[in-house]
């Protein structure tokens, strides 16, 4: 509910609070809405690194490459793979890791590219 409170709130250039209030609640009959972005959930039994390969790698290359990366879905952890990672994370203002974790799964979805 917190988040799409908020959405609606951005959406209609309201402060971003979270809080419920008359303004807010009319917009939800009245206003602008996008449905938030929600990234599939991490499942993965580890982090990925450079030189790994599996089908989570596979699924973050297909929807980086979504947004536009130069990755073709392939599940190894490669020198494109990682430029990827390290992008990403310091546009969104992570440690430049190049480790593929929770954090970084989750901004291939809703993360700035």
């Amino acid at each position: 509910t917190l988040a799409v409170v908020k959405a609606v709130q951005r959406a209609n250039h309201l402060p971003a609070t979270g809080i419920l209030g008359p303004s807010t609640w009319k917009l939800a009959w009245t206003g602008t809405y996008t449905k938030p972005i929600v990234a599939p959930k991490w499942t993965a039994p580890q982090y990925y690194s450079a030189g790994d390969h599996s089908a989570t790698i596979k699924a973050w290359q297909v929807q980086m490459h979504k947004r536009g990366a130069a990755l073709t879905g392939t599940g190894q952890f490669g020198p494109k793979t990682l430029a990827v990672v390290k992008r990403l994370q310091h546009a969104n203002h992570l440690p430049a890791t190049g480790i593929l974790g929770p954090s970084t799964w989750k901004l291939a979805w809703t993360g700035h590219y």
